[in-house]
């Protein structure tokens, strides 16, 4: 993830409060699975912030 304080991201109870962004950094192969798992997810909304060949930047919106 990227942010600088992750406690200011999570509630009491331990839910998130606020968007963030998380980076991934490997393999293409790699980085198709993991957008697939991400866009699978019933829990957040996605924006992609970034992408090139090994690289992808995903802003997480908590539904």
């Amino acid at each position: 993830m990227i942010e600088s304080d992750l406690k200011a991201i999570f509630d009491e109870e331990g839910l998130t409060i606020k968007t963030t962004q998380i980076l991934f950094v490997g393999s293409p192969e790699y980085k198709d699975i993991f957008s697939e798992q991400i866009d699978k997810s019933a829990h957040f909304q996605s924006v992609l912030a970034y992408e090139d060949e090994a690289h992808l930047r995903i802003e997480l919106c908590w539904l």
